[in-house]
Order: C-alpha cells, then structure tokens, then sequence
C-alpha cells in the first residue's frame, strides 16, 4: 500500500508535464477517481484504476483536487 502525505502538484504543471507524459504513453500513469465529496476529505483509502491501493492522509492546510499528483516515481505516477 503506498502512502501519501502531501500533493505534489498538478497535473497541468509544467515542471511535471513530460514525466507524467511518459506515464502516460508507457502505461504507468495511474488515476484515482474521487466523488466531490471525498475531495474534501484528507484522510481516506481508496484504489487506483490499476488496482494499487493509495492510504492518503494529507494534512489540514491541504485540499485535494482534480489534477492533483499524488505520487510521481519512474516506476508509475497516481493523479486524481
């Protein structure tokens, strides 16, 4: 189970873009769909479009959105 602690960015960041392209195009880049309501929350378990299991605890300064990355390696990358 991969853990998040904090956003890393947005997706339609420029510093962030050619990663997540390459994500994209290998098959890597991961999405979490999130109802408006569980954007709201900053602690919950949920499950990636691939099937990897993200436990997300954010802390109370920090929102989820549409866009956010949550996690970003050379391995995959996990966007909501």
């Amino acid at each position: 189970m991969l853990t998040v602690n904090s956003i890393l960015g947005t997706q339609d960041d420029p510093s962030l873009g050619a990663e997540l392209h390459a994500h994209e195009h290998s098959g890597t880049l991961e999405h979490v769909h999130l109802s408006r309501e569980d954007l709201a929350r900053r602690r919950m378990r949920v499950e990636s479009d691939q099937g990897t299991e993200v436990l997300i605890g954010l802390p109370r300064d920090c929102r989820l959105f549409d866009g956010a990355v949550l996690h970003l390696t050379d391995a995959n990358a996990i966007v909501v």
